[in-house]
């Protein structure tokens, strides 16, 4: 059976045909995990690549309203401002420090211009808080400010940078989703594994039924991170359906 087909039949849940391809080499178990997960993170960064070129941190900053940074604090017209940047998954705030109630629409780093503190984090843990008088872009103003018309002129010429970049953060992210994909069906396959007292099965073929697990997770999430869609704890939902998937395909073996 081809990697298509092998798709169609893994993403519709069915245990008892994954289960008779367990016996496949273990090679080919581990080409579909990389060619699902290098397919599906290329989709999203090339998308993401794609929005962030078509509205620069240049274009974003120009339209920002007026605002003042002193060691003091934030000083701006009207409410706050969100500037993203998808290709960095970054989601800049200025006016706010209170970001738990924003949309993030996929982004996964925030940094937040507050009144008298600036944070900046990972989306889901506490970010880290500073007060302004070490505040970075202080350090080369002569006379203490950094206002709009500074921050123009450094999006301009950050802006260049942040496109050459960009495809080195998307390739990194990509490695790193490869190998918490392995990481986890190898502790996945490891408990499959352990039901080898009641069901006739190696650790290659409790692995190679585990992988089949993430067709359906992994095609559910590109779709959602491609229309900016959010779920919460969506990372302990994908490794359980996997691992449902996993033990209803053993249980499968054992009925027949």
């Amino acid at each position: 059976m081809n990697l298509i087909d092998q798709f169609v039949a893994s993403i519709g849940f069915s245990a008892k045909k994954v289960a008779s391809w367990r016996k496949q080499s273990m090679w080919k178990s581990f080409f579909y995990v990389l060619l699902l997960v290098l397919i599906s993170n290329v989709l999203i960064a090339g998308y993401a690549l794609y929005k962030g070129s078509q509205n620069t941190l240049y274009d974003q900053v120009k339209q920002i309203e007026e605002f003042s940074i002193t060691k003091e604090g934030l000083q701006k017209q009207g409410g706050p401002q969100v500037i993203s940047l998808p290709q960095l998954e970054m989601m800049i705030v200025i006016g706010s420090d209170q970001t738990s109630q924003l949309p993030m629409h996929g982004m996964k780093n925030i940094v937040a211009l507050g009144e008298k503190e600036w944070s900046y984090g990972r989306v889901g843990f506490p970010g880290a808080k500073f007060s302004y008088e070490n505040f970075p872009l202080l350090s080369g103003q002569k006379d203490g400010v950094f206002d709009l018309k500074d921050s123009i002129a450094l999006a301009k010429d950050v802006s260049p940078q942040i496109n050459l970049f960009a495809p080195l953060y998307q390739y990194t992210n990509v490695m790193i989703d490869l190998i918490v994909h392995l990481a986890i069906i190898s502790m996945l396959a490891l408990a499959g594994y352990g039901f080898k007292k009641f069901v006739k099965i190696s650790y290659k073929e409790a692995w190679t039924i585990t992988a089949y697990g993430i067709s359906a997770p992994i095609f559910v999430k590109t779709v959602f991170d491609l229309l900016g869609f959010e779920i919460s704890f969506f990372f302990l939902l994908y490794w359980s359906v996997v691992g449902f998937f996993a033990l209803r395909t053993i249980r499968a073996i054992k009925e027949d």
